[in-house]
């Protein structure tokens, strides 16, 4: 049984690419038979345009050049509808795959092969990859829908892209909302959730998670988490939470 995965990054920023990159060029699949591609979306930048166009990637590289700026979620849906694979791994620009990655999924997969989706955990570390003590993320173990999702519209627990999807499940709830304004990703897993698929949580540390002064959350406490995306999220399941 060959296990099929896609991992895309989306990026407008050219600062920490290549390191994201050269994370995906040393993944190491054994003892998996894993067939897997890597998917970069530039959203619009030139420098990053032309490190794309310099690159001698390998076969399973590919990337597409966008000329103007669409954001995040539209980037992500054409990486998506890029893909070829069954599986969706999202890798940020500034962020490092984990070398066994791939594989500790892959054997996931076998282990729950009725499941749709995948969360494992992340390490925080800073601009110089050093580890952030005291900043751990962690996977909260949940025993049904309702009590994650009454979790995170409470702010108490989210979920980045420490996930692993299947391309047929993002599909069926058409991709990420590209006209809601907030957090594209929690947003989506809510429409997951919501369509009774419930992730299963994964005991392993899927990449690093860099924290720098362009980092997209670097100024998102919580107090400020709770006062914008939060009320946003809200606003749009809050029906989520009478079921």
């Amino acid at each position: 049984m060959s296990i099929n995965i896609s991992i895309i990054t989306r990026t407008s920023r050219i600062q920490f690419l290549n390191d994201t990159v050269e994370s995906v060029k040393n993944l190491v699949n054994s003892p998996y038979q894993i067939n897997w591609e890597y998917i970069i979306v530039n959203d619009g930048n030139k420098e990053v345009s032309r490190y794309l166009n310099s690159q001698n990637f390998p076969e399973n590289f590919s990337y597409i050049d966008l000329k103007e700026n669409v954001g995040r979620k539209k980037a992500f849906n054409l990486g998506v509808a890029k893909a070829k694979h069954d599986w969706i791994f999202v890798l940020d620009d500034d962020d490092m795959i984990l070398q066994r990655t791939l594989a500790n999924f892959a054997e996931s997969i076998k282990l729950n092969p009725k499941t749709n989706w995948f969360v494992a955990d992340f390490l925080r570390v800073d601009s110089k990859l050093a580890y952030l003590t005291g900043e751990d993320y962690y996977g909260w173990k949940f025993k049904d829908i309702s009590n994650l999702v009454k979790s995170i519209l409470s702010g108490d627990h989210f979920i980045q892209f420490n996930t692993l999807m299947k391309k047929d499940l993002i599909a069926k709830v058409g991709g990420m909302d590209e006209n809601f304004v907030g957090p594209d990703d929690i947003d989506m897993y809510l429409i997951f959730l919501e369509q009774g698929e419930m992730p299963v949580y994964l005991n392993f540390y899927s990449h690093l998670h860099r924290m720098h002064e362009t980092n997209h959350s670097q100024k998102m406490t919580k107090s400020l988490y709770l006062k914008t995306h939060l009320v946003a999220l809200k606003d749009k399941h809050q029906h989520l939470l009478m079921k």
